[in-house]
């Protein structure tokens, strides 16, 4: 079973929503993770929470499981309530952030703080908090350990991993490495290929199609697989197309 990201495909392929979640579902994947917005229209790739809501019943009627999303909150302490009506509301049972870096100690602190409160309030309806690393810190190091684990470790247990393979292999970590040492962390996997390092390549045009960069993408489905995690597609870019890039991802590793 292989899931999907969708800020690719909704940046890239000329369909409706409703028309590219039926194009996924023909072509084998099984499940969607939505980015959605709290402050309003911020990108055409992301959802507002009552786009989402009303897309959910087709989204079921496909057979794609659309049950994790990343959010944009702003302010998140100022909009927690609002993200805890939207899981809610959206049946959600994870939410994922994006990681923090390049913070001074009381910047992460005050991160870690507002992370643990809005884990707590989320688990009193049933759904978990994942932050979702980037290459940056990856990247940067605290406390022996990258910025990422710092913080997920410092969150003691509130918080979970959606660990990217590609930006930690962009940020110069072996990804295999990582993984290994977090398994207890990890509750899911985003299968991103990349080509070459934050030293020697740009960001927006180090990504490709699954299989086809420098990132052991076989070894992480079958990392997800063995420990029961969700894997889902993360592709932003295409050298091709991103039509072909998804068909070839469905069949080599749903």
């Amino acid at each position: 079973m292989l899931g999907l990201n969708l800020f690719g495909p909704m940046n890239n392929i000329k369909l409706s929503r409703k028309e590219l979640f039926a194009y996924l579902a023909k072509i084998g994947y099984t499940e969607v993770e939505p980015c959605v917005s709290l402050i309003g229209a911020v990108h055409p790739a992301f959802f507002l929470p009552e786009e989402l809501l009303e897309l959910k019943p087709y989204a079921d009627e496909l057979g794609l499981k659309c049950a994790c999303a990343h959010v944009n909150t702003g302010d998140l302490m100022q909009n927690l309530p609002k993200l805890v009506a939207f899981a809610k509301e959206c049946g959600m049972e994870k939410i994922v952030l994006w990681a923090p870096s390049g913070l001074d100690d009381a910047g992460y602190q005050k991160k870690v703080d507002e992370y643990c409160a809005a884990a707590k309030a989320l688990q009193e309806i049933g759904c978990e908090l994942l932050l979702h690393n980037g290459w940056p810190d990856i990247a940067e190091k605290r406390g022996g350990k990258t910025a990422y684990e710092w913080v997920i470790d410092a969150c003691n247990g509130l918080v979970g991993m959606q660990f990217d393979v590609g930006w930690c292999q962009f940020g110069k970590e072996d990804p295999k490495v990582i993984a290994a040492r977090n398994i207890d962390k990890i509750r899911s996997v985003h299968l991103k290929d990349v080509r070459g390092t934050h030293e020697n390549m740009d960001p927006d045009l180090s990504n490709v199609g699954l299989g086809t960069g420098e990132v052991d993408i076989e070894y992480f489905s079958a990392f997800a697989k063995e420990h029961g995690l969700p894997q889902l597609a993360d592709q932003d870019r295409s050298d091709t197309t991103m039509e072909a890039d998804l068909e070839a991802a469905a069949k080599l590793f749903a």
